[in-house]
């Protein structure tokens, strides 16, 4: 357990770090802009979702809330390395509108 505590930890920080990198934006698009923000969030996300996992898995409480947890961090890394994959702009377009699919209802 010790190990996966501190591997969690070591993604958590690894996360942060690399949303925190701001690329020149000089030459980018208004689009790559966007681009890049999704893959910011879906980054921050996933380091929220690490850092509550370790929070409530020190404490040993709440331990069925874990796998939940869990889930929704595979869901967001499965998305994040799809996009950041397809590396085309009608995969970023197809996230979003499937995102904000709800928001486009009300």
């Amino acid at each position: 357990m010790p190990f996966a505590f501190e591997w969690s930890k070591f993604m958590g920080v690894l996360c942060i770090r690399v949303a925190s990198i701001y690329p020149d934006q000089s030459n980018l698009t208004l689009n790559d802009k966007l681009n890049i923000a999704i893959i910011k969030g879906l980054l921050n996300r996933s380091s929220r979702l690490l850092y509550s996992m370790i929070y409530l898995g020190s404490n040993n409480k709440f331990n069925e809330t874990i796998g939940i947890l869990s889930r929704c961090l595979m869901e967001t890394l499965i998305k994040l390395r799809w996009l950041i994959l397809k590396k085309d702009k009608n995969s970023f377009n197809r996230y979003l509108r499937d995102s904000l699919d709800s928001d486009y209802e009300l």
